[in-house]
């Protein structure tokens, strides 16, 4: 079972940075996402990445959460 973080990032602001903050992120607390996708909109980029752990989802939504704001 996979647990799914799906995220909005404004295109207003730095995507490369965000995305950048996502995979530092992910290589300090050691985790791979089964998978990580993005899509590129006009005013947003959609982010998904899939875990397969709740836990790991969790923390992930918590801390990124806040960027989709």
């Amino acid at each position: 079972m996979l647990y799914t973080v799906q995220l909005r990032l404004d295109a207003r602001y730095s995507i490369a940075s965000k995305m950048a903050e996502m995979r530092e992120w992910l290589d300090r607390n050691q985790l791979t996402p089964e998978c990580f996708q993005y899509r590129m909109e006009p005013d947003a980029v959609t982010v998904r990445a899939d875990f397969t752990s709740s836990a790991d989802a969790s923390a992930f939504a918590e801390v990124f959460g806040e960027l989709a704001r």
